[in-house]
């Protein structure tokens, strides 16, 4: 699957279940990294057209924006350290400083 970014012109209202109908082809057909990267870039979608950080109906302005702030943080945060669960070992990589030179098997 090549990775292209964001879909353009995507609609605020997207059918969310024809995302997660996709994946489950995919990973039957045997093509479970294709469909990994698919929910990675579903997540994207979410958060592009607004779905990521909406706060209940009724709180006050400011505790609202406090509220979207945090949770579009965070879920860039989840998004980058574990690919929205989708890549869980991504993680590791940053917590032993990055990748290091790792002598391969010896001869």
């Amino acid at each position: 699957m090549k990775k292209t970014g964001l879909l353009p012109n995507l609609p605020r209202t997207f059918a969310l279940n024809r995302w997660r109908q996709l994946q489950r082809v995919l990973v039957e057909m045997g093509h479970a990294g294709e469909a990994r990267e698919l929910g990675i870039i579903y997540e994207q979608q979410l958060r592009a057209i607004g779905h990521v950080g909406q706060p209940a109906s009724g709180w006050p302005t400011w505790i609202a924006a406090i509220y979207s702030r945090i949770a579009l943080g965070l879920h860039a945060l989840y998004g980058l350290l574990s690919g929205y669960g989708y890549r869980p070992m991504l993680g590791g990589q940053f917590a032993d400083g990055g990748y290091r030179f790792r002598p391969g098997p010896s001869k």
